[in-house]
């Protein structure tokens, strides 16, 4: 089994650019809620960091995990019969 180690480690550095680097460049409210409370989260995400990323990388690796047989399964089905 490969793993989806390479998805894994995207998520991470997408998930540590998230935290440290758009609630630095985002300090001012916005006025827009949603938004506003991404930033909250974020920065509240900024002290469990090493938290989320084991969180995060779990989710990815079972759902790796779930899918694989299903999708191993279609690309079976959508490859030409000779």
């Amino acid at each position: 089994m490969e793993g989806p180690w390479n998805l894994i480690a995207t998520a991470l550095v997408i998930n540590f650019i998230m935290v440290r680097v758009v609630t630095k460049i985002l300090k001012k409210p916005t006025g827009i809620g949603l938004i506003d409370d991404t930033i909250l989260y974020l920065n509240t995400q900024d002290g469990f960091l090493l938290n989320s990323s084991l969180v995060l990388a779990l989710v990815i690796f079972l759902a790796d995990y779930w899918l694989a047989p299903e999708s191993s399964e279609v690309i079976e089905s959508m490859s030409p019969k000779v």
